[in-house]
């Protein structure tokens, strides 16, 4: 087949002679669903099937050992805070790993069952005038309401503790027996991306690298999800170069596993679930394929 042939096949062709799109339902809100419709509606793809892998499997471990608490970086829009949603019920409710098609991944969600994880959620926001000690500290004093029908302290008087440290331990002290705190945590990097206070960046940042640090020593385990470009920052973006370099100053990177949400992932969603070719359009396709690959220098597809 020659190069004319092939540009001839092409010539007067539309997009649909090549590909079809397929309705997707896909979830828009997270409002409203049940956990069971939460899992179903989840696509796990290669990626994200790895990701809770290593997550759950880094969560099983117990406290006191060389566990570390856990970044799920990606950009805006590939699905963090759904990830992070999974993430809540199946530590709720182990037993919903049923509707994973994932053997692997149904066996380690599994073991959690052992497990009793007091679950505390914060949800971060753009110019959010709290610090993230306080907006915790909310946090869990409205789950441990919820659980034993009593207040804590003041917060001004957790405050007062020396450091976060002694912080943490008084919170993990007032932890129902054998429980173990699960932090999750979206999206602090939109907080610290509106900060102008630079006192509250390092605040945050500060909290943040503690209770990495005690994940290892104390029952406490965070799960936080990250805006990709405060890890590996443009070089266009001042911005984002100066709040990364604060983050390694804080050394908060060493102490926690960073897994990553690509826009693989995304692509392999669209191609399992939106864009369809029946047979005539794969070899329309591959005959696109067979011409650049001979006449374009350095084409490459992967």
């Amino acid at each position: 087949m020659n190069g004319q042939t092939t540009s001839g096949a092409i010539e007067g062709k539309k997009i649909r002679d090549f590909i079809a799109l397929q309705p997707y339902e896909g979830v828009y809100s997270l409002e409203g669903l049940s956990p069971e419709n939460l899992i179903q509606s989840y696509i796990f793809t290669e990626e994200s099937t790895q990701n809770f892998k290593e997550i759950f499997a880094e969560l099983g471990k117990p406290a006191g050992s060389d566990r570390r608490s856990v970044i799920l970086s990606g950009d805006r829009g590939v699905g963090k805070t759904y990830s992070l949603a999974i993430v809540r019920e199946l530590i709720r409710d182990p037993s919903l790993a049923r509707l994973i098609q994932s053997p692997m991944l149904q066996v380690i969600v599994n073991r959690l069952a052992k497990k009793k994880c007091f679950v505390v959620e914060i949800h971060c926001f753009p110019h959010q005038e709290e610090t993230l000690k306080e907006l915790f500290y909310a946090a869990f004093n409205a789950a441990y309401l919820r659980k034993t029908g009593q207040e804590l302290p003041p917060k001004e008087n957790w405050l007062e503790l020396e450091d976060s440290d002694q912080q943490l331990r008084s919170i993990c002290d007032s932890l129902p027996p054998e429980h173990e705190l699960v932090i999750l945590l979206d999206d602090i990097s939109e907080k610290l991306i509106t900060y102008r206070n630079m006192t509250k960046i390092i605040s945050d940042l500060e909290f943040l690298q503690s209770v990495a640090v005690a994940t290892s020593r104390l029952p406490v385990f965070l799960i936080t999800t990250f805006f990709e470009n405060l890890l590996s920052p443009p070089d266009y973006n001042d911005r984002y170069r100066d709040l990364h370099q604060k983050i390694i100053d804080q050394q908060l990177l060493p102490a926690m596993l960073i897994k990553h949400i690509t826009k693989k992932n995304l692509l392999e969603l669209i191609n399992r679930n939106i864009i369809v070719k029946n047979d005539a359009q794969k070899q329309q396709n591959l005959q696109i394929y067979q011409y650049l690959s001979r006449n374009v220098l350095f084409f490459k597809h992967d």
